[in-house]
């Protein structure tokens, strides 16, 4: 096998090549890319048509991606299954509950969102808060006790912050709501104010849960 050839229009293929560095083991990787890039050279000297080319080279990075992705990259699989589910469920308690728009408000998102981020790149690095974020997705590179000491503690920081960004934007809700709201207004306008100020203190709960079980993941590397 070849690990690597001079395949012409290279560019076109870049994210296929991507695709394959990301779900093959590093055992076989460079083999794999360099066959394939060679495979597809040998199609372009012989004239077959560009289009039939970058989908048979498209067809089997698929192929090697479903063949070898449940392996390299299980862990990563089972936690956007765990977010899925976890969403799913979520949904379908909104759906049984109320009406799902009662549970989507911008202003409240944005107090608790860029805070949060902001929050957690304030207190490591911009370098730190991304190099979480791969160190979560990838099953395959080894990574360093100090990576992922750091990169735990970028998810505990921004799960919290989300969490303490929530909670306190609730209560300025609710000190608002008792300042302003009149003794005849009381029944009408307190259902639907609490519902709009208890916001931040949900989406700054949901963002600490899936902060928390990246952690975990970051945590099990450790361990091994």
């Amino acid at each position: 096998m070849h690990s690597s050839s001079p395949l012409k229009n290279k560019h076109e293929m870049v994210l296929a090549n991507k695709l394959l560095s990301w779900c093959l083991p590093a055992s076989i990787r460079d083999a794999v890319i360099g066959d394939l890039e060679e495979t597809y050279y040998l199609k372009q000297q012989q004239g077959l048509a560009p289009i039939a080319i970058q989908y048979w080279y498209w067809q089997q990075t698929f192929n090697l991606a479903y063949r070898f992705m449940p392996t390299t990259q299980r862990g990563l699989i089972m936690f956007i299954l765990s977010l899925i589910v976890f969403m799913s469920m979520m949904v379908f308690g909104m759906v049984m509950g109320a009406d799902v728009t009662a549970f989507i408000d911008v202003p409240s998102a944005m107090l608790v969102f860029p805070p949060a981020i902001f929050f957690a790149i304030a207190a490591t690095s911009w370098q730190e808060f991304t190099f979480a974020f791969g160190c979560v997705v990838s099953d395959e590179r080894s990574f360093s006790e100090r990576e992922l000491v750091q990169s735990k503690r970028v998810f505990s920081v921004l799960g919290n912050s989300a969490l303490w960004c929530g909670g306190i934007t609730t209560l300025i809700g609710w000190v608002a709501m008792a300042s302003n709201i009149s003794a005849q207004e009381f029944s009408s306008v307190i259902g639907p104010a609490f519902a709009v100020s208890i916001l931040t203190f949900y989406y700054g709960a949901i963002v600490k849960l899936i902060c928390y079980v990246a952690a975990q993941r970051i945590e099990s590397k450790l361990l091994n």
